[in-house]
């Protein structure tokens, strides 16, 4: 068990409960009723490190020390909010990176919601099969110049790959990313048919598969009912 919790208001609660028990880290768990002591101690570690875990924690918490339902109900909100807060810094600095970084690219349209093969291996391979990579001296040409350049690009890939792209099936379209707030749309023939202002997220993101994990969140409703 960690020397101390992180800055987690649940974990802040959970490290103070342990400290008061006077308990061994094994001792407190076989208290509240986990045979497996490893894994109950995984648990309590998660709760203390990240201010996430398993519900079953809490639950048996508050039914072996007692601890008043309200106040789990309000260090649960803090800590939501501080996860809340943490996201969006995140997103923020994320977002300005990506404005710092930006290089114009290509994004290949296929039909929403169709992959064909496995999920996962779409998701892993899609930055790579959906994105096709500009000339390096793009951006100084004349918009003019960009999008004919663009159109050519968009024709030939398209005949090249015959009108399909792998695990994703028929191409539709393509949308040039010609700056971080402007993309462009062109059909399969390269012909300009709309500009959209805005971010556009294309292909990316995390998938993640395995154990769940339960939120804050979904305790705070939990407890609503205590």
């Amino acid at each position: 068990m960690p020397r101390c919790a992180s800055h987690y208001s649940i974990s802040q609660l959970l490290y103070q409960v342990f400290q008061e028990s006077g308990l061994k880290r094994s001792q407190f768990i076989a208290g509240l009723g986990y045979r497996n002591t490893t894994g109950g101690l995984r648990s309590l570690d998660r709760w203390l490190q990240t201010g996430t875990g398993d519900q079953l924690l809490i639950e048996r918490l508050i039914q072996v020390h007692g601890i008043d339902s309200a106040t789990v109900r309000r260090v649960l909100a803090e800590t939501e909010a501080q996860h809340q807060a943490e996201y969006e810094e995140a997103i923020r600095r994320q977002a300005e990176w990506d404005r710092e970084h930006f290089r114009p690219y290509v994004f290949v349209e296929t039909p929403f919601g169709v992959v064909q093969s496995s999920f996962t291996v779409a998701g892993i391979v899609a930055p790579a099969l959906k994105t096709i990579r500009l000339p390096e001296g793009l951006v100084t040409e004349p918009e003019s110049a960009q999008i004919q350049m663009v159109s050519n690009l968009v024709r030939r890939h398209y005949a090249d790959r015959q009108g399909k792209l792998p695990l994703f099936g028929e191409i539709v379209g393509y949308r040039f990313i010609r700056a971080y707030e402007e993309s462009i749309r062109l059909d399969v023939a390269g012909n300009v048919i709309g500009r959209h202002a805005g971010h556009f997220v294309g292909p990316g993101g995390s998938i993640q598969i395995g154990r769940r994990t339960v939120a804050p969140t979904l305790l705070l409703k939990m407890f609503e009912r205590l």
